[in-house]
């Protein structure tokens, strides 16, 4: 009896040491760390910058923020979420079929959203915006939000489910890097 223990101790490993997984850990949560501390600062710029065009900017800029940050977190969050475990879960069965659909799936239902967003974000901004801020402040936001909603729904809902593709194949380095690419150096909304 205590030869079978003795020998099946000796098969588990030992875990590693604590600075091995700290390490490990900050390795992976370091990208998206970096990405959500400079979504903070552009969010606290951007009421800044609104601020010093006058109080009808701030005003306009404070009913705007409220669709943003439901479409990144929307994007990012609910869908991105989903997309995630639903990609490492058909990957990690070696259901390679399956995660490419999952795929198509993914960007057809951002496309869908995002298209959402353009068109009642974009194409009625007046009527959607007085009903939070009255018509002053729907007045003054309404070029703000025809443009970022217009020109930028649909790629914030593509990029953002893409990145959640990338994330759920185990990509963690990828996504953020995408963040900083020249082509997001244009957007003035919260997420990636």
């Amino acid at each position: 009896m205590a030869d079978g223990s003795a020998a099946t101790a000796s098969l588990v490993p030992s875990p590693p040491a604590l600075p091995v997984v700290m390490r490990r850990v900050l390795t992976l949560a370091a990208p998206t760390t970096l990405v959500a501390a400079v979504q903070a600062l552009c969010q606290l710029v951007e009421p800044w910058l609104a601020a010093r065009q006058g109080t009808a900017a701030l005003a306009g800029w404070a009913v705007v923020l409220p669709f943003a940050l439901l479409l990144q977190q929307m994007s990012t969050g609910a869908m991105g979420g989903g997309v995630v475990s639903a990609i490492a879960r058909a990957l990690g069965a070696k259901r390679q079929e399956e995660a490419a659909a999952l795929v198509i799936h993914a960007v057809v239902i951002a496309l869908g959203f995002g298209l959402v967003y353009a068109v009642l974000l974009a194409g009625f901004p007046r009527q959607i915006l007085s009903l939070i801020g009255g018509p002053e402040a729907a007045a003054a936001a309404s070029g703000y939000c025809a443009w970022l909603f217009g020109a930028g729904a649909i790629p914030a809902w593509l990029a953002n489910t893409l990145a959640s593709v990338l994330r759920g194949g185990g990509g963690m380095r990828l996504p953020p890097a995408c963040c900083w690419s020249p082509g997001s150096a244009t957007r003035l909304w919260p997420g990636c």
